[in-house]
């Protein structure tokens, strides 16, 4: 880094002369997404080879100059810098140039290429890109799926399991048009179990998702929101572009309910899934179920938002999340 910054002075980055001035996005591993937010569309920026390349490459040679053709050293010097940077933010965290906000070298980082006890799996990282523009595409999807819902309960329409989107998203160079959701896979959900079932395509686990994506929330917090009270602390009315807070009722670690801040289109699809939620005229959904099927929890009964069997177990499988991928990378 020195010879770098001797050579090229006027890169765009200031010579981190200390642990707080080292910047991840720059030094670590280039993020296209950290990038534009810090400088915009600055094509004068000039990048030194990663500390990732950087330390694979030497590590990499050194082996191969004593006959080995497989090494981890690169991977367990990796770790010693990122348990360096934690030492620093514990030890000296309270002056100013060692205050660390964040470990640069996060865990995404180092395992992005992992060692050789899993022989010939190379697990590469993915991008943050790549969860930005998913993000995008699940609200495009879950929007679609809702909308399908509400056109067969509300207004008596006949459901579908392939759904026009007709949508294109767009993120710094990235663009990607959606044409088409098929959701056969998803199986369906019944509104009501009388002589002539009422069944939509499931929406439940792509919406889930979506608010995963949005929120950082865990699964089993958005899995037993209570459609009674998630928008309890919410305004009704707000901004486009407001967040606002999401009434979280059960937590695995804490002792009382709290809130989290969502953007207003989650909350707003929120809301009518709660709509389509109130409709559902079938045993196991009209009564408040207890959490996790304890009679004895202390998050007592609850109605959940996003319930889709009554159980209220998760959507989740490998079948689920390979089929939605699949279709988001095909785009």
């Amino acid at each position: 880094m020195p010879s770098f910054f001797a050579k090229v002075p006027n890169c765009g980055f200031k010579y981190p002369k200390t642990p707080s001035e080292f910047i991840g996005y720059a030094f670590v591993s280039p993020s296209v997404t950290l990038i534009a937010a810090n400088h915009g569309n600055n094509s004068a920026l000039v990048f030194p080879v990663s500390l990732l390349d950087y330390v694979y490459t030497i590590t990499q040679e050194k082996a191969f100059a004593l006959g080995y053709t497989k090494t981890n050293s690169g991977r367990d010097t990796i770790s010693e810098i990122q348990r360096y940077f934690e030492f620093v933010t514990a030890k000296f965290g309270g002056i100013k140039e060692c205050r660390v906000e964040s470990n640069p070298i996060s865990d995404f980082d180092k395992d992005g290429r992992a060692g050789y006890r899993y022989n010939k799996s190379v697990k590469e990282k993915v991008e943050l890109d790549y969860w930005v523009v998913l993000r995008m595409y699940l609200r495009e999807i879950s929007e679609a799926l809702i909308e399908n819902a509400e056109a067969v309960v509300l207004h008596g329409k006949v459901n579908k399991k392939k759904l026009a989107i007709n949508k294109t998203i767009e993120w710094l160079e990235h663009r990607i048009d959606i044409r088409e959701f098929d959701a056969s896979s998803f199986g369906s959900f019944t509104f009501e179990d009388w002589k002539q079932p009422l069944r939509v395509t499931k929406y439940q686990g792509v919406v889930t998702l979506n608010l995963l994506a949005w929120s950082g929330l865990r699964d089993s917090n958005v899995n037993w929101l209570d459609v009674r009270s998630y928008a309890k602390e919410c305004l009704t009315e707000y901004d486009h572009d407001d967040f606002v807070p999401l009434f979280v009722n059960t937590d695995k670690a804490k002792k009382e309910p709290y809130t989290s801040e969502i953007p207003v289109h989650v909350m707003k699809l929120l809301d009518r899934v709660a709509k389509l939620r109130l409709k559902v005229n079938r045993s196991g959904f009209m009564e408040p179920i207890p959490y996790g099927g304890k009679q004895d929890s202390k998050w007592g009964h609850i109605k959940p938002l996003l319930q889709s069997t009554t159980s209220n177990g998760s959507e989740f499988n490998s079948e689920f999340l390979v089929n939605l991928l699949t279709q988001f990378e095909k785009c």
